[in-house]
């Protein structure tokens, strides 16, 4: 190795080790992000300004873990405080459930109907998500969702894309595709840190991922396109919201700018520590 390398490694470990240990202080308000391009350390308002640009920022996050979704309430409020127009993406709804967010939003559903159409659409405890939802509400910002029917997942990484039957494929975003690349295939390797896999079987999952990726980027750009002004702040599972998944599919669709926040979690390796992968870590 050389010396530069080297240099460069220890310069990425003190970086690390620094944000954790600062952002380790449990208060919201102390919450720090490590901005991956040049390892600086930056609080929680900064953060915002520098997404503030983007029309789409992503907040990842590990489903079952309160204090990513803390983090995401912390986000969006202070986003709005700047005077954006927010939007929250939900990987948590079903796209042709919109009708119930909408309701949901503009007062007309009691919480206990929406709590029974939230568990219909979504596994996780209300508990998790419930700020989230009541503070949108509460300020009337738009949620939309973005999922697709779990039944059809399950069935392309099961038995792959081209099992879908016509009435399944009508219910998805017109002319999408799902072809599996090599690139992709070693993305879904490493993301899902499935080294030895291969054969028929692993290609389904991949189509299956790459299928709900399309789907949510889709959803994301056909509401961005049609409502100019807006900030779409995206929640959803860091292994979505990575720039391989989601974010790259906006790509391939629009030339929406969109800003990447990941949480820390043991699935990050220090070699995913690249703005190939994100532009903010947040603990």
């Amino acid at each position: 190795m050389s010396m530069s390398k080297f240099r460069a490694g220890i310069s990425l470990l003190v970086s690390v080790v620094i944000f954790l240990a600062i952002s380790a202080v449990p208060v919201l308000a102390h919450t720090m992000a490590l901005v991956i391009k040049d390892w600086s350390v930056i609080p929680m308002d900064k953060l915002v300004s520098e997404a503030r640009g983007a029309r789409v920022v992503f907040l990842g996050e590990k489903h079952d873990v309160k204090e990513h979704h803390e983090v995401q309430l912390a986000f969006i409020k202070a986003l709005k405080a700047t005077g954006a127009h927010v939007v929250v993406g939900l990987e948590m709804f079903r796209a042709d459930r919109q009708s119930t967010l909408d309701k949901w939003i503009k007062g007309d559903m009691s919480q206990k109907d929406f709590e029974r159409a939230y568990s219909a659409n979504w596994a996780e405890s209300w508990d998790l998500y419930a700020d989230i939802f009541n503070y949108s509400r509460e300020q009337g910002i738009p949620m939309i969702g973005l999922n697709v029917s779990r039944e059809i997942t399950d069935k392309v990484a099961k038995n792959g894309f081209t099992s879908l039957s016509r009435e399944e494929l009508a219910s998805l975003p017109p002319g999408l595709t799902c072809d599996v690349d090599k690139a992709y295939m070693d993305y879904i390797r490493k993301a899902y840190k499935a080294h030895g896999e291969s054969g028929k079987p692993f290609v389904n999952f991949c189509e299956a991922q790459l299928m709900w990726d399309k789907v949510m980027a889709w959803h994301i750009v056909h509401y961005a396109e049609q409502n100019p002004g807006t900030t779409v702040v995206v929640l959803a599972g860091s292994k979505h919201a990575w720039k391989k998944g989601i974010p790259q599919q906006i790509s391939k669709q629009s030339d929406l700018s969109y800003e990447v926040i990941l949480p820390w979690t043991t699935d990050i390796r220090p070699d995913m520590l690249t703005p190939e992968y994100m532009d903010f870590l947040v603990n």
